[in-house]
């Protein structure tokens, strides 16, 4: 019995000496692809010059000024060796080192709205917003089989793991995977798996990772979007909640500004005072972002350049007729098929009012669980829950209902579209079938 309880007492000393020294490694980020990221720099300087890199912190919506911050070094014969980002500032970041020029991240982000992109989903995987239509935008453009090693310009992006608690910098590894954790913000969205951890959105714990830019050179660019807002109402609790995260992760980040406030050029962009969801300001926000690079013209005329923006013709011209086609396909239906052609649980929300399928109940919606599957050209969404319908006499009545959807598209012009529905008419007590159908062709006027 004794050397029982010996045994669970140094199995649990053990145990707590493992925790301990696990907690105590919290402080050190775990890097993948740090030595090829370091060839990377030393290849393009040729060892010969102090490489310059660009910092691009998160800022939700306020990150696509980085857009107009790019413009202008380009403007002026400026290519960053390499990029460090977090949050919202990896999308203009992951892009730009991709190879799309600013005006084409302009063109994309500008076109599309990016906040349809995002579908409501059941909270089954830590998140109630769904990327995936957005990842197979982005990818109708780029391709799918694309990798952080390969990109024209080395990248390193910052998230936090759930399951180590510690920072993780990224430089290797799958684009789509890093980009959707780098915006992985808790609760809207679901953790990323990566390499056996759960990512999310690494701006949580520091908005302007600029410390780790400068363990590679002394010339940095660094392009910053933090939230200053003096008219917040600060007895409003969901306000307070979004000022509590913002302290901790903006005071990390100047810390790193204070200890590298030789080894940069701080570009900081005039937006400072748009909120985080104003997505459909783009063209605003990356002309002040423009205007505030601009105003740092002095001090960026003297870095020495490296490589050179016609590096990049080829591959732009390339990425031109990419988008050119991509478009063509988006643009009469807005359709996007899911990235992985994985089935989606969701939070269904119809409306026959001003539907391009007519109703299957008159003037009816329905609130309830959809089921969505798409193989590229096809479609199909079922919706189970409550149909809500307003009768002729001006009284709402509600349902049980399941409807189901059906797309084709071909042609780039075309569509056909069938609908169906199964009610319960709880008066009669009987069931209530119903189907529709759609052949459509949409042209723009300005290709007749």
């Amino acid at each position: 019995m004794l050397k029982k309880i010996l045994a669970i007492i140094f199995v649990l000393l053990f145990t707590i000496g493992i925790s301990a020294k696990d907690l105590m490694l919290a402080d050190l980020p775990i890097w993948y692809g740090k030595e090829r990221f370091v060839e990377r720099i030393e290849e393009r300087t040729g060892g010969i010059r102090e490489p310059i890199g660009l910092v691009l912190s998160g800022g939700s919506a306020r990150a696509f000024a980085h857009i107009g911050v790019l413009r202008y070094l380009e403007e002026i014969g400026i290519v960053p060796d390499f990029i460090v980002s977090n949050s919202m500032g990896s999308i203009v970041g992951l892009l730009y080192a991709a190879g799309l020029s600013p005006d084409q991240i302009l063109t994309i982000t500008s076109s599309t709205s990016l906040e349809t992109l995002f579908d409501l989903a059941l909270p089954l995987k830590g998140g109630l917003l769904d990327s995936s239509r957005f990842l197979e935008r982005i990818s109708s453009i780029l391709g799918r089989d694309l990798r952080l090693e390969d990109l024209e310009i080395p990248i390193i992006v910052t998230a936090e793991d759930l399951v180590t608690k510690r920072q993780i910098q990224i430089s290797e590894g799958d684009f789509y995977t890093v980009l959707v954790a780098s915006f992985a913000l808790p609760v809207y969205f679901p953790p990323v798996s990566y390499q056996g951890h759960r990512l999310i959105d690494g701006g949580i714990t520091n908005l302007v990772p600029v410390g780790i830019a400068g363990e590679f050179t002394d010339s940095i660019i660094l392009s910053t979007t933090f939230y200053e807002n003096e008219e917040l109402n600060l007895n409003n609790p969901v306000t307070i909640l979004n000022v509590s995260f913002d302290i901790s992760k903006r005071r990390r980040g100047i810390e790193e500004m204070k200890a590298l406030e030789d080894s940069f050029i701080w570009i900081r962009n005039d937006v400072e005072s748009i909120s985080f969801m104003e997505f459909a300001k783009v063209m605003y926000l990356q002309e002040k972002g423009y205007e505030a690079a601009k105003a740092q013209s002095e001090a960026l005329e003297k870095l020495k350049r490296g490589v050179p923006v016609l590096s990049f013709a080829k591959r732009r011209e390339a990425l031109d007729e990419s988008i050119r086609f991509a478009d063509r396909q988006y643009a009469a239906y807005e359709h996007l098929c899911r990235f992985d052609d994985a089935p989606a649980l969701g939070i269904g929300i119809w409306s026959t009012l001003g539907n391009e399928v007519r109703s299957y109940l008159i003037n009816d919606s329905t609130l309830g669980v959809s089921y969505m599957v798409s193989k590229r050209t096809l479609s199909v969404e079922i919706n189970g829950g409550l149909a809500f319908n307003w009768a002729r006499s001006g009284q709402m009545r509600t349902v049980p209902a399941i409807k189901t959807r059906l797309y084709y598209y071909f042609l780039d012009h075309w569509r056909v579209a069938f609908g169906g529905g199964v009610f319960y008419d709880s008066r009669k007590e009987g069931l209530l079938f119903s189907y529709d159908g759609l052949l459509e062709g949409r042209y723009s006027l300005g290709r007749i």
